[in-house]
């Protein structure tokens, strides 16, 4: 494990007190002191604004919570009542959708429910600059002089971009663990990059960074580019998959933590 995840587990080891939230027990839950288990989007009733689309959504429970778990919104509000401010959190997740949804014209939990759980709020544009005119003093786009981002490119040490790609089997760290046991994290690769280091497809082998170690079973795939490696999002370390060994403590420009700027060489051995 890299220096860079026994910091975060030195760092969260000096609060006094370490309650997690989560659906799953992750590293970040290994940490704490008290584990809440939360609903999935399966058991409980929310409001989902956009996500690379501009509908407004309500999403409703198909079954009941399973076990003990508790919503968001409910783990908040025993804790409100608590703490002496229990009628500030009060309410249904039907009053909180309304009050969320108040800015938007005839969007609120009724209308969305008669809807069938998706709206497209009066007034906003089906296609964005549908006529070809932009904000910006000729109406055309510009491109930006200059970018304000940060300039770490790849070394000859460490040269290639490290790319941690979403998978539609978790939702980031919300992974069962049972998937992440017995073989190691997949890495995929172009087989130019496995060859050059006499490694090939199936082949165990490590991801070195200037922050630690992570070994990968490799997945040779000649449409991929050549100077890149790709590897899964969200898996733990406490099962040895998790990238954070790997990813450099620093943020890039309108991204916020550098996760897919970050650089990597491959090695044999393990």
């Amino acid at each position: 494990m890299s220096e860079r995840t026994l910091g975060m587990q030195r760092e969260l080891a000096k609060l006094d007190f370490r309650v997690c939230v989560d659906q799953f027990l992750t590293d970040t839950a290994e940490c704490a002191d008290v584990f809440l288990p939360s609903t999935t989007m399966l058991e409980e009733e929310d409001f989902l604004p956009s996500y690379g689309h501009l509908f407004m959504q309500l999403m409703q429970p198909l079954i009941a919570p399973q076990g003990e778990s508790r919503s968001d919104l409910a783990i908040l509000q025993a804790l409100a009542d608590r703490l002496g401010f229990g009628p500030d959190m009060a309410g249904s997740p039907a009053r909180w959708i309304d009050q969320l949804t108040s800015t938007f014209q005839a969007v609120s939990h009724a209308s969305l429910k008669a809807a069938g759980g998706r709206l497209w709020p009066e007034g906003t544009p089906r296609v964005p600059w549908a006529g070809d005119k932009f904000k910006t003093p000729t109406g055309r786009f510009v491109f930006p002089a200059a970018f304000d981002d940060d300039p770490v490119l790849p070394s000859a040490d460490f040269p290639l971009h490290l790319i941690a790609l979403a998978s539609d089997k978790s939702i980031n760290s919300q992974i069962p663990e049972e998937r992440q046991q017995g073989t190691p994290l997949t890495a995929r690769v172009h087989p130019t990059v496995a060859q050059a280091q006499g490694l090939g497809h199936g082949d165990v082998a490590s991801l070195v960074s200037p922050r630690g170690v992570l070994r990968v079973r490799l997945e040779c795939d000649d449409g991929l580019r050549e100077d890149s490696i790709f590897v899964p999002k969200g898996e733990w370390a406490k099962h040895d998959r998790g990238l954070n060994v790997l990813t450099e403590p620093r943020y890039t420009a309108g991204t916020g933590t550098a996760y897919n700027q970050n650089y990597v060489r491959l090695e044999r051995g393990v």
